[in-house]
């Protein structure tokens, strides 16, 4: 069950504070006091009710999503890494059993073709107020949960584009290394995170890179200029 910690009550709570009287004491006559007297009861009565409001709904669409996209180039790494993260814009805490299932979708954008879809799970997540033996998830208004996916430059049909799809060139600055003409890559994504909130979709977001063949210890930075379109 999602719940909110900041839900509205059920039931409104009316009250006579501020009410004014149609008719002033300093002149009215001795039958009217003997209708204050009964009526005036009653008027308190009637606005100190408890009147039912229909049953709470917990909202649906409460969060907003983007993608972050990184090349990772290192002596351990030579990836690119993905961020799906969504924040809850309500003003609500949420907290229950989540869902946190999705995919992320990778199109080439010169060969729409070429695509590579990863399936989300809560093995994704990297930052979250989570209990993975419960499946409880809590989240503070503005605060977010991200999910990663690492893209090994493979497709869906298992072909490795380092071979089959990136053009390189020589490197001048470093014998052996090879810098691949620039690609870039369609991004798209959707998140659920709880079964009573809506699916969150995020993107269409384009990200640009340079493949690099291999690291080179000892070898300069990579420079911008190396990273040339097609």
């Amino acid at each position: 069950m999602l719940v909110s910690r900041s839900v509205v009550s059920h039931t409104r709570r009316c009250t006579t504070r501020g009410l004014r009287l149609p008719w002033s004491q300093r002149f009215v006559t001795s039958r009217i006091r003997t209708l204050q007297v009964v009526l005036l009861p009653v008027l308190v009565l009637s606005f100190s009710c408890k009147e039912n409001l229909p049953p709470y709904q917990d909202p649906a669409q409460v969060f907003e999503g983007f993608v972050r996209a990184e090349y990772l180039y290192s002596l351990t790494s030579n990836t690119i890494a993905i961020q799906l993260v969504v924040q809850n814009v309500y003003d609500e805490t949420f907290e229950g059993r989540a869902i946190l299932e999705g995919t992320v979708e990778l199109t080439l954008a010169r060969k729409p073709d070429v695509k590579r879809i990863f399936f989300l799970s809560d093995a994704n997540l990297i930052q979250g107020r989570y209990q993975p033996n419960s499946r409880t998830l809590t989240i503070d208004p503005k605060d977010s949960v991200r999910l990663r996916v690492f893209w090994n430059f493979d497709d869906d049909r298992g072909r490795n584009l380092r071979q089959d799809e990136f053009r390189y060139n020589p490197d001048p600055s470093c014998p052996g290394r090879r810098i691949a003409a620039q690609e870039t890559i369609v991004i798209r994504g959707s998140v659920k995170v709880f079964e009573r909130t809506e699916e969150v979709k995020l993107g269409p977001v384009s990200f640009s890179f340079c493949h690099i063949n291999a690291y080179f210890v000892g070898c300069p930075s990579v420079s911008s200029t190396a990273c040339r379109p097609q």
